[in-house]
């Protein structure tokens, strides 16, 4: 089965990008008829293609990163040369590169880091078939259209939680350490830089999402919870309790990247 064709005859078909997930559930039903494929067999397929192309970001990501500090490495040391120092000093051009590399290593996403954005090159993981260059929002989309997909062709699996007869949910209060979690894994989710340090823009979100006057609880509780190790279950539900996951999307304006996010965490 060749599921990166399949994915890519869906997403440049202009009728079929326009109606995903019905495509994706279409094929799977005729690999069902045909090949006796299984919902899991046939959609963990496509999930590693897009695995694939999220491996492809992350190598670019990271080989950007490697090169930031092997500058900043050398501007520190006094080890770097340079062409034209444009009547400035060594010492003055170091301290530039320093902070340059710095700024940029502070703004690390999915996507990205500091001033660069990448995308799939598709050129290049086709052998030359198709010129085009996937964005992560465009991933996304495609990633989401197939875990629906999926989750329609397991709609007994996949209940949800929040449509089922339970008083506990109904029950539920949200604090500051829900809130505060819905935004981080939202800014992870979405490739957000985390406003690590930034008071005044911690409490502007914390009295938006809160109310006026909580914005000083939500900034400590901030500092509180982004040390945690956050893809470690049971932290998760120290902080938001057994049912975390839904409070954490029911309190975001993007709950499907993050559950998107969640599964690429297997969470």
């Amino acid at each position: 089965m060749n599921y990166s064709e399949i994915i890519l005859r869906g997403y440049f078909d202009e009728n079929n990008r326009e109606f995903l997930e019905k495509y994706f559930f279409r094929e799977f039903k005729k690999a069902e008829k045909d090949q006796f494929f299984e919902a899991d067999e046939f959609f963990n397929g496509c999930i590693k293609v897009i695995e694939g192309w999220e491996k492809h970001l992350e190598d670019q990501v990271f080989r950007r990163k490697h090169q930031l500090y092997e500058m900043l490495s050398g501007a520190r040391n006094g080890t770097m040369h340079y062409k034209d120092l444009q009547g400035k000093t060594v010492n003055q051009i170091n301290q530039e590169t320093i902070d340059y590399c710095e700024e940029e290593l502070k703004n690390v996403r999915p996507d990205g880091i500091g001033g660069l954005t990448f995308n799939v090159n598709l050129f290049a993981l086709t052998n030359g078939r198709i010129a085009y260059n996937i964005s992560y929002g465009e991933l996304l989309q495609i990633k989401l259209s197939i875990l629906k997909a999926y989750k329609k062709s397991h709609q007994k699996t996949f209940a949800d939680p929040s449509k089922e007869v339970n008083p506990e949910n109904k029950a539920i209060k949200y604090n500051a350490k829900h809130y505060v979690l819905s935004f981080i894994m939202e800014c992870n989710a979405i490739g957000k830089s985390l406003p690590i340090g930034q008071k005044k823009v911690l409490e502007n979100v914390g009295n938006k999402k809160m109310g006026a006057g909580k914005g000083n609880r939500f900034y400590k509780v901030f500092n509180e919870i982004v040390k945690k190790d956050l893809i470690v279950e049971n932290n998760l539900i120290e902080i938001g309790g057994e049912n975390w996951r839904e409070i954490v999307k029911n309190l975001s304006t993007e709950p499907e990247k993050i559950e998107i996010f969640l599964q690429s965490k297997h969470l």
